[in-house]
């Protein structure tokens, strides 16, 4: 599976909307993957995502499988202008910028339905949406998101972070803080689903979006599938 699905899944994910209490803490977001071919790609697929919301930054990350070792940690650092992917194994973190991210951002969708549909997530009320892209080709790209208007996701503090996460205004075109998502990638035929588990309003320390001391640093190169 390309970086780029991933990618996509989480800056649609982390979106930040207009709400009411703003989140900061750490949430989990079990990940599943169903389609054809799935089990295969089931050595690197991980178990979940879970991403972190401080006063001067964010950090996303995967647990399990392969593919957590291959993401790394991608960490948004509003304070010092700074976006940057860790690997530990490595102890190096790579600094990135727009063009790293430029085929993930996420865009505008076509059409946002509201469907007639609420369930609770992790005790919070969640609406249905469904979101549609129209292709050049006549094709359709479909994506569900359960959101709740109980919380929103802190802005980001430059418009040049906000660009390369994807964070602008309503990134997604649906109101609240995403609590579930499901998404079609026609490219592989597979579903990704990513449901919240867990909330954790922990405080972190500013120093959890700081570049590593004693990594090595070095521009950001993406690596492209066979």
């Amino acid at each position: 599976m390309k970086h780029s699905i991933l990618l996509m899944v989480f800056l649609t994910t982390i979106s930040f909307s207009q709400a009411q209490k703003t989140f900061y803490g750490t949430i989990d977001y079990q990940f599943t993957v169903e389609g054809e071919g799935a089990e295969m790609l089931g050595f690197m697929m991980p178990e979940k995502m879970v991403v972190q919301y401080g006063k001067k930054g964010m950090k996303m990350y995967f647990e399990g499988g392969a593919m957590s070792t291959m993401m790394g940690k991608i960490v948004l650092n509003g304070k010092k202008n700074q976006i940057f992917q860790v690997k530990d194994e490595e102890l190096t973190a790579y600094l990135m910028g727009p063009e790293d991210l430029e085929g993930s951002q996420v865009t505008l969708p076509d059409e946002v339905i509201k469907e007639d549909e609420v369930i609770e997530i992790s005790g919070r009320s969640c609406q249905k949406y469904k979101t549609i892209k129209y292709t050049e080709d006549g094709g359709e790209s479909v994506q569900y998101i359960w959101s709740t208007e109980e919380l929103k996701a802190p802005e980001v503090s430059t418009p040049e972070l906000r660009a390369v996460a994807g964070m602008n205004l309503g990134a997604n075109g649906v109101p609240g803080f995403p609590m579930k998502s499901v998404t079609f990638d026609a490219t592989t035929g597979l579903t990704i689903t990513l449901l919240a588990t867990n909330l954790d309003f922990t405080k972190l320390s500013n120093k959890e979006f700081d570049l590593p001391k004693g990594y090595a640093v070095e521009e950001f190169q993406m690596t492209t599938d066979e």
